[in-house]
């Protein structure tokens, strides 16, 4: 009988919150570029030439990335062996986006933009959620990383189980004589 490792379950029910934030993001974004005031960054991501249009390039990744995490984990839940690898394919991509978003907000935004000179009210505010939000991200893809590649993940989405009545993993069973 088909038994869905934990860690899967998990991080699949994790990978369809984020793409459901990832969605309501993407929507308050487009609202709040166009129509709100909110903090320093988006006023200055609203008028900067480069900025704006990087900006919504990583919406649009942003929402690949989330499409990409909805099936990955639908179909991790049904141990589909093309859940695994989009799994493994998302969280791939998801740390080389993070690290090129985060990358440009720190190194081309935050230094730019007018209320991060120093004692500006934005700067402190934008460092704490730009370096919280990079952790999450990247804590979530290594732990896809780490426990979609291990043995009894590996395992279970290729449709070998360990027997019946035992709670011994398949990769720390000792040898049988």
């Amino acid at each position: 009988m088909a038994r869905t490792p934990p860690s899967v379950i998990v991080l699949s029910i994790l990978g369809i919150c984020y793409a459901l934030l990832a969605l309501l993001s993407a929507v308050s974004t487009l609202y709040v570029m166009d129509n709100v005031y909110l903090d320093p960054a988006t006023e200055f991501i609203k008028s900067d030439s480069l900025a704006r249009p990087v900006e919504f390039m990583e919406l649009i990744l942003t929402l690949a990335l989330a499409v990409m995490a909805m099936i990955g984990s639908i179909q991790s839940l049904r141990l589909s062996p093309s859940g695994r690898t989009t799994m493994i394919r998302f969280a791939w991509g998801n740390l080389l986006f993070n690290a090129a978003a985060w990358g440009f907000q720190f190194a081309y935004v935050l230094p730019n933009m007018p209320a991060a000179r120093p004692g500006g009210p934005g700067l402190m505010y934008e460092i704490i959620s730009g370096v919280v939000s990079l952790v999450v991200f990247v804590a979530y893809s290594l732990c896809i990383l780490h426990f979609y590649r291990r043995r009894r993940v590996h395992d279970a989405f290729s449709g070998i189980f360990p027997a019946a009545g035992t709670n011994i993993p398949i990769e720390s069973a000792p040898p049988q004589p």
